[in-house]
């Protein structure tokens, strides 16, 4: 079986206005599109971006579920340095977007900051590398695999093994709960790649 991953989308009500919002954050969205039901992109290395309308959507699907409970994808754009979130940030909220979550340092090292898409769709924004070490650190929540949520072999911890972790995070770093609980979602998902840690 040959398979490779090739296309994001996104379900969207109003194409213009999910387009101006997706041209702040410098995707090349060639002009003349807004009024289409499907516009793509070339994002290179095969992968492509594209949006379509929830009438189109709803033909492909054969229905539409008004509205989906949970994030389930996570969109993330990587900025240039830790300043860029926060322009990046005050621009698109300066530009009528809704802002999730203000720029922060998260306590995995990186500079963060959440955006809503016209659509709900919760986007992220980042720049900076993860805390390595250290008194109290806590794991990116995708480096999250040499963690003590983490055994060899990749077998769960204890109970009670997950609640001293679980209160050691609580007493050392405010708000880690947040990435524990990421961290918890990544241990499920499987060990990354050596290299990837």
């Amino acid at each position: 079986m040959v398979v490779k991953f090739s296309l994001v989308g996104i379900a969207t009500r109003d194409m213009a206005a999910s387009l101006r919002f997706y041209r702040l954050l410098d995707l090349a969205i060639p002009d003349g599109q807004d009024g289409e039901g499907h516009v793509e992109i070339d994002l290179g290395g095969g992968v492509r971006f594209a949006w379509d309308t929830v009438a189109i959507l709803e033909d492909v699907y054969g229905e539409w579920v008004a509205e989906p409970l949970g994030q389930r994808v996570e969109l993330a754009f990587d900025c240039a340095t830790r300043g860029e979130v926060d322009a990046t940030y005050a621009t698109i909220v300066g530009a009528g977007y809704r802002g999730h979550r203000a720029p922060w340092d998260a306590v995995w090292g990186q500079r963060y900051a959440i955006v809503e898409d016209p659509d709900g769709n919760l986007v992220s924004l980042f720049a900076g590398g993860e805390r390595r070490g250290g008194v109290g650190a806590v794991p990116h929540p995708r480096r999250c695999c040499g963690s003590p949520l983490r055994r060899p072999g990749g077998t769960r911890p204890s109970e009670e093994r997950r609640k001293r972790y679980t209160a050691n995070i609580r007493k050392t770093r405010r708000g880690a709960v947040q990435t524990l609980d990421s961290a918890r979602a990544c241990t499920r998902a499987g060990p990354k790649p050596a290299d990837a840690r």
